[in-house]
């Protein structure tokens, strides 16, 4: 067979590869496929080096470091080889591939096996050069396009395979990702990517204990991936498995810590790193993402009649952050503000209605390259642009990355820093920023006087339907202690915590949202283990909207969780008069349940330590006529407490943007400053 035509399809796709690596210079997988696709033209040279700039990007990446085994066996170095292959062997025991091939070379070459541990990665100051018009990582529809194409070339490669299995997961199309991913894990059952993503993929499709199982596994074969590490820490938390927690969380910050790996900024909020921390890790993700030139057009500084406010997020939908969004509109000013709407994600939701409807322009970026939408945003004059999204699901920093406007903000969505330089301002309030020295952003800190957050409920909503401690199977006498935050916000140490609360308030029962029939089965055996009854811990199913609001009729207390407080849960507790008591964290994560709670009127049930907490919990618990008195505060303040009132809050917000417009129109630069009452 005429070897040419094969020649000339791979080096058509080694130029579609380098074109791709040039707008995603910090994706390990496309370096690793380019480094293979060059060993089949035999550039050996070339993929050595490619290989080991995929290495030095992820450095737990044995299947790179196989590869890079094959390439320097093939450039006659043996000793290295065996290196490569050794240090891939460490990272994927089990790896049955590649101890075969080490023991192999090792024999026929009289080389003694050392213990290698990590690979010498090269010292290499390559930068990349710009590629202007070229795709960004998070346009979805592109990449899509571009790793389909990449796929007639080589349909067979496994790295090209993972990256569009992870690209349809994170866009929901669950059964097109599996298909790509299982194809995947047929061919090289130990490709650590593609375990990572069928992990997802099995709690996209609620098999938790499926997902625990193949997570545990996994992260036992590959001991030095923080990803897999995390993946296994989700589900412990997940579904309650608490067996070693202390070590295996211990061991997910080292690896985290220790071997640079980047992982979600928003997982390490919820595993409870410091917030200085966070903020390092927060800034490694970052410039591992691939964002392009900023725009050249230079926005006018000349007065106008009104600022141009841009709202832009993947959730002007049914999700707390788009009906907040729904309920600040209607109170902006409009003399002052023109209020434009950016949609990142697609939906036809009664909340997505209602935004429509409060904006003077609506745009659909969804779909766009990154410089489409900029431009977008760019030619409409927008002033201050306000990204709800931060690095929550689909988000589109590279489109902020751009500077379509003047003034960006982040905004509402995130609870941290987005750790870039194209945001200017970070809104927060006296509650999460107590101190901003404390708070580690790169940002500057706006305070807003009182809460940060609106509660997206109106004061003249029908709210739900009346109920009764039967209809939920409760029993009809003793407190009722609750918690319907999400599951994953469940840790041991405050587990522990609400036990010894109900052992000192005897009748009481723990009353808990949906959880996974395991997890229920372990948290009841938990409970047993420190003499409480299990039957004591009551778990609700899944009910609609307005029957969610209605249990908060018949619970006393809602117990608030740490690291990672509840956030919109806590609000809709407060609005239905429920008190919540929290204690403050020292993240932004963990300290916005304090900020509710103090703008709701409560600021007693703002504890500073968790046996602060307790103490107070056991008090009110004791004595169910202060709860009452504590619930009586909170329906009739609805109207006027700040947490509930729009109007005062727009007005607070508005100050700020008015400010922050004033300071750039004067050729200032962004500085942090407080609002004043």
């Amino acid at each position: 067979m005429d070897p040419a035509p094969l020649t000339k399809l791979n080096e058509a796709l080694v130029a579609k590869l380098k074109k791709f690596v040039f707008a995603n210079p910090s994706d390990a997988l496309a370096h690793h496929t380019l480094g293979v696709v060059q060993v089949s033209l035999g550039n050996n040279f070339s993929a050595k080096s490619w290989l080991e700039q995929a290495i030095k990007l992820r450095p737990t990446y044995a299947e790179a470091l196989v590869d890079l085994g094959n390439v320097l066996d093939l450039m006659g170095d043996h000793k290295g080889s065996a290196a490569a292959y050794a240090a891939a062997a460490s990272l994927a025991p089990g790896y049955t591939e590649v101890d075969r091939r080490l023991e192999a070379l090792c024999k026929s070459h009289n080389l003694p096996r050392a213990p290698f541990r990590n690979w010498p990665l090269p010292q290499s100051s390559y930068q990349y050069p710009p590629a202007p018009g070229l795709t960004s990582a998070t346009d979805p529809v592109a990449q899509e396009i571009l790793l389909r194409k990449l796929l007639e070339h080589e349909p067979e490669n496994a790295n090209v395979l993972t990256q569009l299995g992870l690209m349809l997961l994170a866009q929901n199309r669950i059964i097109e990702s599996e298909l790509f991913i299982r194809h995947v894990l047929t061919a090289v059952p130990h490709h650590i990517e593609a375990n990572i993503a069928f992990g997802s993929i099995l709690l996209a499709q609620s098999k938790k204990a499926e997902a625990l199982n193949h997570a545990l596994v996994l992260s036992d074969r590959a001991p030095l991936s923080a990803l897999a590490a995390v993946m296994a820490m989700q589900s412990c938390i997940e579904l309650c498995y608490w067996q070693d927690f202390e070590q295996r969380m211990a061991r997910t910050h080292d690896l985290i810590r220790k071997h640079n790996q980047v992982v979600d900024p928003l997982e390490c909020s919820l595993l409870g790193f410091s917030a200085q921390e966070i903020a390092q890790l927060t800034q490694a993700h970052s410039k591992r993402q691939s964002f392009g030139l900023a725009l050249k057009t230079k926005p006018s500084r000349a007065q106008r009649d009104k600022i141009v406010l841009g709202y832009v997020s993947a959730d002007f939908h049914d999700h707390p952050v788009g009906r907040i969004i729904a309920q600040l509109l209607r109170h902006h000013d409009r003399s002052r503000f023109h209020i434009n709407g950016y949609s990142l994600w697609p939906d036809d939701s009664v909340t997505r209605k209602k935004i429509f409807a409060e904006c003077d322009e609506f745009t659909e970026l969804y779909g766009m390259t990154a410089e489409a939408g900029a431009d977008r945003i760019s030619s409409d004059g927008v002033d201050i642009l306000l990204d709800l999204n931060g690095h929550t699901l689909h988000h589109r920093a590279d489109i902020l990355a751009l500077r379509p406007a003047p003034i960006q903000v982040n905004y509402l969505g995130y609870p941290g820093t987005m750790g870039v330089d194209f945001a200017d301002y970070l809104i927060a309030d006296q509650t999460i920023a107590a101190d901003p020295a404390t708070l580690t952003v790169t940002e500057k800190i706006i305070r807003l006087p009182e809460s940060y957050i609106l509660s997206p409920h109106y004061t003249n909503e029908v709210t739900s339907p009346k109920v009764a401690r039967r209809d939920f199977g409760l029993p009809e006498n003793g407190v009722i202690f609750c918690n319907f935050a999400a599951a994953n916000r469940l840790m041991p140490e405050a587990f522990r915590l609400w036990l010894r609360i109900m052992h000192s308030v005897p009748g009481s029962v723990l009353w808990l949202g949906e959880r996974h029939p395991d997890a229920q089965r372990r948290l009841r055996a938990y409970a047993a283990e420190h003499r409480i009854r299990p039957e004591r811990v009551i778990f609700s199913d899944r009910v609609s909207d307005e029957l969610y609001l209605a249990r908060y009729h018949v619970a006393d207390l809602f117990l608030d969780t740490l690291p990672f407080n509840a956030h919109s849960t806590a609000i809709d507790s407060l609005w239905m008069g429920c008190p919540v008591i929290t204690c403050l964290g020292t993240t932004f994560a963990g300290r916005v349940a304090g900020s509710v709670v103090r703008a709701a009127g409560l600021p007693q049930l703002v504890t500073q330590s968790l046996t602060e907490y307790e103490v107070i919990a056991v008090k009110l618990g004791n004595h169910p006529a202060e709860i009452a008195d504590l619930r009586s505060k909170l329906l009739q303040g609805r109207g006027s407490h700040p947490l509930f009132n729009g109007p005062r809050y727009v007005r607070y917000l508005e100050q700020a943007y008015s400010t922050m417009y004033k300071r750039w129109q004067g050729g200032g630069t962004p500085e942090g400053f407080d609002i004043s009452l």
